[in-house]
């Protein structure tokens, strides 16, 4: 809370989360002749974080560094820049083949099938009793990261368009405000919040 606002962003809601991913389901993997979507959202897993684990080697347009390592304004391999970085405390991790994790709700390149499918559809779903932090990134205009294994996964945005957003808005604005949060007391003598 600063000075009497409270903030929130969009995917703080959980409300429009089906209908966005049965949206970019539809979109990226060819419109209206896409597979019927089908997930596992709200049973097997509940987090939506697309996100990798710190360790994992991604690949660059110059080579590669560990996600943790990666630094805003780097060239993704496919030539787009990276512009945002979110680090997310995670619960649900799935392994992929080649030993990487990633967030449960991470979509990923399937070249069997030819679909970006989600993580927790595919593979066993691990539960933390303790979060890790996790690296989720924001590449423009292309929102892929490539793994060393050669694993293709969406970005945090998954598709980077206003119009995804539309329904987390539509959500936001239904919520209740939150309840006021009191002001912190005086700290040796300093008021805060002033």
């Amino acid at each position: 809370m600063a000075r009497g606002l409270i903030f929130r962003d969009y995917d703080e809601t959980a409300t429009a989360h089906a209908d966005v991913m049965r949206d970019v389901h539809v979109r990226l993997n060819g419109g209206a002749s896409a597979s019927p979507y089908k997930s596992y959202y709200g049973n097997k897993w509940t987090e939506l974080y697309p996100s990798v684990e710190p360790s994992a080697v991604v690949k660059l347009r110059n080579g590669t560094r560990r996600a943790r390592d990666i630094q805003l304004g780097s060239r993704a391999k496919d030539g787009s820049i990276i512009v945002g970085r979110i680090r997310h405390f995670v619960h649900e991790i799935c392994a992929l083949p080649y030993g990487e994790y990633v967030g449960a709700g991470t979509l990923i390149y399937m070249d069997g099938s030819q679909e970006w499918l989600r993580a927790g559809d595919m593979w066993p779903v691990i539960r933390l009793d303790k979060p890790q932090v996790f690296e989720s990134f924001i590449t423009l205009p292309g929102s892929i990261i490539e793994l060393a294994s050669g694993y293709k996964l969406r970005d945090y945005l998954e598709i980077a368009d206003h119009a995804m957003e539309e329904r987390y808005a539509a959500a936001l604005a239904d919520m209740a405000a939150p309840a006021p949060v009191p002001a912190p007391a005086p700290v040796d003598g300093i008021e805060c919040n002033k």
